[in-house]
């Protein structure tokens, strides 16, 4: 069987590595790979999610990818917050974050409800 040359997988494994590479200091570099990590586990997990029946393991599994959405949003954060950023889009980017974490909460706390 032939591998597709363009599978998202091989296409994100050598975006990071073009990352790495070019970054000129470690701490860019660990940003890098730390994002590309996170971006992986939220697809995994997304995948294990929509394969997953309804049960414990799957409420387990919502919550990571919330949890790893939430982290993606504070890595996002951290690249462009910047002293020079208008207010504005601050507070729109710290806006996205703050819904984020509030949507933890309610798929934490929500309970299905069985048709009867």
């Amino acid at each position: 069987m032939e591998a597709n040359l363009l599978s998202p997988r091989r296409i994100i494994f050598f975006g990071s590595m073009l990352a790495a590479a070019r970054c000129r200091d470690p701490a860019s570099a660990a940003y890098s790979m730390a994002s590309v990590l996170m971006l992986v586990l939220f697809f995994r997990c997304m995948s294990a999610v929509a394969r997953a029946p309804a049960g414990p393991r799957r409420q387990w599994l919502r919550a990571a990818v919330v949890a790893l959405c939430f982290a993606l949003t504070g890595l996002v954060q951290l690249q462009f917050y910047v002293p020079a950023l208008p207010l504005s889009t601050a507070l729109a980017i710290w806006a996205v974050s703050a819904t984020t974490l509030s949507a933890f909460f309610l798929v934490g706390t929500a309970r299905p409800q069985v048709a009867r």
